[in-house]
Formats: C-alpha cells, structure tokens, sequence
C-alpha cells in the first residue's frame, strides 16, 4: 500500500531530508519505492511517499507514529496518508457496484 507522510519541521535542516528518507527505508518493504521532497506549498515541510506491506490502516498508523517520534526530533507535525490510485479506486466503485447488485437480488455476499 502506498502511504505519504508530509511533515512540518520548526527549521528545516539539511540531515532531515536524510533522516526521514532513512525512516522510510526502515518501513518500506521496496526501497526503490522512497521519494522524499520538499513539499510545494510550506517550504519548511517535506513529503515522504513509500510502499509498505499492505496491512490494516490502523496498524500501519501505529507503527509509522512510533517510527516518527523515535527518529525525527526536529518536526513540529505530521500528517500520515494512504493515497490510492485511480485504478485502485476504480477496482472499490466495481466491488461496491457488485456487493449493491448482489444485495438487490436477495444473494447473499
């Protein structure tokens, strides 16, 4: 599953670009998957995106959390995303078509 972190930084260092991509090594299950940039709109923020094993967004929270408090000593707030793909979006609106037709028709699912 893909997730994003973008996290704000009281004084955006040099080292924290390195420590939040080392972060998302530690997290990632593809290392190759690891982009880090600045983020276009708060100059003091970077955006973190990396693919992790997919897992209940509750769980993945939890670890990603720990992982940022640990590692990262100089940000100010965090936010954690799971963006989706179109064709993964796609792939939900077919399923939830399927699951109401099924519904409609007396079957269970």
């Amino acid at each position: 599953m893909r997730v994003e972190i973008c996290m704000e930084f009281v004084a955006l260092m040099d080292h924290d670009r390195e420590k939040l991509h080392e972060l998302a090594i530690s997290l990632t299950n593809r290392r190759s998957s690891v982009t880090v940039s600045v983020h276009a709109k708060q100059p003091n923020s970077l955006v973190c995106e990396f693919a992790m094993r997919t897992q209940p967004q509750y769980l993945a929270v939890e670890i990603i959390d720990h992982a940022c408090e640990i590692a990262i000593e100089n940000n100010r707030d965090y936010t954690i995303r799971f963006p989706r793909t179109p064709a993964a979006i796609a792939s939900a609106k077919r399923k939830a078509e399927r699951r109401r037709r099924t519904a409609s028709l007396g079957m269970p699912s």
